[in-house]
């Protein structure tokens, strides 16, 4: 394994901050400040490590900037998905919003 591979972060990501909420709420994650990227994009960054000391990075569209909408669909995910890896390098990327959620099903 490369010393990239081992030190890179696992990244989850997600469209709506719905989606990632209890998620956010059960573990040790905090909200990192990314200027260039959430005042452009509204994206939203969140970092916390596993119980093994794995950097794990939360990653959501949010809300748009302008219009204040949830930044959802294929656009917004590919923005996403360049800007972390254009500035994470993460060893992998979990896209875990895609079908979005339904609270009558529990999620």
């Amino acid at each position: 394994m490369s010393q990239l591979s081992k030190k890179a972060p696992l990244v989850l990501q997600f469209a709506m901050r719905g989606e990632a909420a209890k998620l956010l709420a059960r573990g040790s994650f905090e909200r990192r400040e990314w200027p260039e990227i959430e005042s452009r994009y509204g994206f939203e960054l969140h970092e916390g490590r596993t119980r093994l000391g794995h950097e794990v990075l939360v990653e959501i569209a949010g809300l748009h900037p302008l219009n204040e909408v949830d930044a959802i669909g294929t656009l917004s995910s590919g923005l996403l998905t360049h800007a972390l890896i254009a500035h994470h390098s993460p060893r992998m990327i979990i896209n875990a919003g895609t079908a979005g959620g339904f609270e009558a099903r529990g999620g």
